[in-house]
């Protein structure tokens, strides 16, 4: 998965910032999102910095919880998920050139978002270090979803581009990937997969056409572009959790349970 992760970035900066009909989708999309950004207003701001605050702080916390249990590989694997995501991205805002095509929107160099890349990681670093077992499903699901929704308002809050929120999401998936990459293997359901693909496709398709009906038909164009963006955004998000390795290995409590089975299995069948 690194390498399909890497190459989705690469693919995101080639397409969205290298070429001019790339970045007149990127930046086009403003005018649907912002849309979006009227209806919130300044609180979308609040949101973008908010949940940054909120995800840090969790991270923080999670880490010291971890520490207290001596999980030590646990917080120094979050704590370079964090660190390496943020500084490449950072780096790469450096390194990656934006050319002035006539259709950018703003000249600053914003790809990929640093921003969003600290929500992410922060996100990841708490699913990894697990600070609370008995609610990990509900803690692990609403900090990924609260990193979705600040790459969601720094869009709608003309923050950043689309692209440079897929693009410091699919880092930090580079990042999770080759981190975690002796985890345990991920077993989300291929059915959540496939849905996950075809709404992946779905958003493409939705950008496409919103984006040029936009211009003849505003209110319906500008619908389909806003929620294929939205959709986009979060998709770097959803793909590491569907497709990389797992935040965390089974366990040895699961793997007792698996041979205590076996153990069971084995004695029916001499009982048989």
């Amino acid at each position: 998965m690194i390498a399909v992760f890497a190459a989705l970035l690469a693919a995101v900066y080639v397409v969205l910032v290298l070429t001019r009909a790339g970045q007149w989708l990127d930046s086009g999309s403003f005018g649907a999102l912002g849309l979006i950004g009227a209806a919130f207003g300044s609180e979308s701001e609040a949101i973008r910095w908010g949940g940054v605050f909120l995800l840090a702080v969790g991270a923080g916390v999670a880490g010291i919880s971890a520490l207290l249990r001596r999980r030590w590989l646990d917080v120094v694997k979050a704590g370079l998920v964090v660190a390496i995501s943020t500084v490449s991205c950072e780096a790469l805002k450096l390194a990656l050139p934006r050319p002035a095509l006539g259709v950018s929107g703003y000249d600053d160099n914003t790809f990929p978002s640093g921003h969003m890349a600290l929500a992410f990681s922060a996100a990841l670093a708490i699913a990894i270090t697990e600070p609370l077992p008995r609610w990990r499903r509900q803690v692990d699901t609403s900090a990924l979803v609260l990193a979705v929704v600040v790459g969601w308002a720094s869009t709608i809050s003309f923050a950043h581009r689309p692209s440079d929120v897929l693009g410091a999401g699919l880092v930090v998936a580079v990042v999770a990937s080759a981190v975690l990459f002796t985890q345990s293997r991920n077993t989300i359901p291929r059915t959540w997969r496939v849905a996950f693909a075809y709404s992946v496709l779905g958003a493409v398709v939705l950008i496409a056409v919103g984006r040029p009906l936009s211009v003849a038909v505003p209110t319906v164009g500008d619908a389909f572009e806003a929620l294929g963006w939205l959709v986009a955004c979060a998709s770097p998000v959803a793909a590491v959790v569907l497709f990389a390795p797992a935040a965390r290995p089974a366990g040895p409590r699961l793997a007792m349970t698996a041979a205590s089975r076996r153990r069971s299995a084995v004695g029916t069948s001499d009982d048989a």
